[in-house]
Parts: structure tokens; C-alpha cells; sequence
């Protein structure tokens, strides 16, 4: 299956924030203060002072403020900024898009999944994966239903980065699929032991193909368990001259004593 890359432009430095001059205490008002020693009212114009205990950042109860739950979002200009050819207007858009309340952030990615420019649903995805979480794990499982075998693959790689039974599950099932198996066995190898158990399975697969991309992962991510598996394999009458089940073991045993 061909893979639709995006290609929109690389992220790029944004300058630093706005400058702030310092007054000079010649400049400041000269306010009488009462022969009583009472507090002088403050110029006109003067923020009111903050309750005491709070800091400008909270409440007068001290509880931070709550963030929006949503903010107006323009898709279309979001998409035009993401497609620029400019690469800080990339930047621009993919930090808007960032800065997006995380519920509502999910619907808009999903959304911009469906565009039509893989540039726009590469950038998007970008952003995205660094500040994915385990708890996007719904919103990744419905982005592998997308046409686009880049959205596909973006969830996957993303996904793989929080295994748990679920993710590891998905992922594992993926080796039967031609069309997956060489990303997969990259990802489930990158995961390491915590995927043994459900690929071990795979190892004594009816479909050569299978077998071997399961012998693959087990030597990156398998452990004794692993070996002895192997083992039992190369007695068996079909498998005693299978040069890939050999090389595998091989290379299990090798990191093994190395770790």
C-alpha cells in the first residue's frame, strides 16, 4: 500500500517575547501621603491590587483559573497555515493548533485528518504526537479508520508509544497485514519485553511471512521465554533447516548475553 507523506515546511525559531521598559522613578506621579500615615490612593488608572494571599495568577479563593473548555477555531485558516509554504507560518499554526483546549483539540485533529493536502494532515500530526497522551488512546484507535494511509500510520507510531494491552493488542494483530508488517515489527521491537507474551504467538504461525516477522521482533524485544521458544522449533522436522529461525535465535542469545 503507498504511504501519503505530508510535506509541509519544518517548524521554525519564533523570536522571543515583547520587550518592557522600565520606568523611571522620575516619571512616577508624586502622590501626598496623609499626615495620618494612611495609604495613599493610587493614581487614576492604577490595576486594583490583588486580594491579599493571591497572586495575579489565581483567584481570590487562591485556585487557579480554569481554562476554557473550547475557544473559537477557524479550521480554514488553521489548514491555510499548516500548508504554507512558509515554514514559520507552519510553526504559527501548528502552535494555535497546540494551544487548543485537549478535548476540543482531539475533534479538530480529527478533522483536519480528512484534508485533502497530506502536508496539512502531516504537520497536524506533528504537533500532535508531542502532546499526546495515554489518554488519547480513543482518539488514535478512531484515527485508524482514515483513508489516508498516512493518518493510519501516524496513529500507529503514536500509539506505540503507550503500550498497554490494548495498544500492544492492535499492534500485534497488525503482522498478519503485508501492508503494516515491516512498521510493526519495528514498533513492537522498539517496545520491547512488554510485548513478548503477545507475540510469541506469532512465532509458530501457519504463514511463514508472519513467523519470521515475529522471530524479528523477539530478537530486539524477546527474553529467555523467547529462546526456549525458538529452541523448541529448530527440533521440529519442518523448521531443523530454516536459516532465518537459526539466524534469529542467534542474534536472541547474542543480546542476551550482552544485556
Amino acid at each position: 500500500m503507498a504511504t501519503d507523506e505530508g510535506a509541509g515546511g519544518a517548524p521554525a525559531s519564533m523570536p522571543a517575547g515583547g520587550e518592557s521598559g522600565a520606568t523611571a522613578a522620575t516619571d512616577a506621579p508624586i502622590v501626598d501621603t496623609p499626615a495620618t500615615g494612611a495609604p495613599a490612593a493610587a493614581p487614576p488608572g492604577t490595576p486594583a491590587a490583588a486580594a491579599p494571599g493571591a497572586s495575579p495568577e489565581t483567584t481570590e479563593d487562591g485556585e487557579a483559573p480554569k481554562p476554557p473548555e473550547r475557544i473559537e477555531v477557524n479550521l480554514e485558516s488553521l489548514a491555510a497555515g499548516l500548508q504554507s509554504p512558509v515554514a514559520a507560518q507552519v510553526f504559527t499554526a501548528g502552535e494555535s493548533f497546540r494551544l487548543i483546549p485537549v478535548a476540543q483539540r482531539r475533534e479538530v485533529l480529527l478533522e483536519l485528518s480528512k484534508h485533502t493536502d497530506p502536508s496539512v494532515r502531516g504537520n497536524v500530526w506533528r504537533v500532535y504526537s508531542t502532546v499526546a497522551t495515554k489518554d488519547d488512546l480513543a482518539t488514535l484507535s478512531e484515527a485508524l479508520q482514515s483513508e489516508f494511509s498516512d493518518v493510519r500510520i501516524a496513529s500507529l507510531e503514536t500509539m506505540a508509544r503507550f503500550p498497554n494491552d490494548q495498544t500492544i493488542g492492535v499492534l500485534t494483530k497488525l503482522l498478519e497485514n503485508p501492508d503494516y508488517r515491516q512498521l510493526t515489527v519495528g514498533l513492537l521491537s522498539k517496545i520491547g519485553p512488554a510485548c513478548e507474551s503477545a507475540v510469541l504467538p506469532y512465532a509458530t504461525h501457519a504463514d511463514a511471512a508472519i513467523r519470521r516477522a515475529a522471530w524479528d521482533v523477539l530478537v530486539h524485544a524477546g527474553t529467555r521465554k523467547s529462546v526456549q521458544t525458538l529452541e523448541q522449533l529448530t527440533t521440529q522436522p519442518q523448521f531443523q533447516k530454516d536459516e532465518p529461525l537459526k539466524r534469529s535465535l542467534e542474534q536472541l542469545r547474542e543480546r542476551l548475553r550482552r544485556a
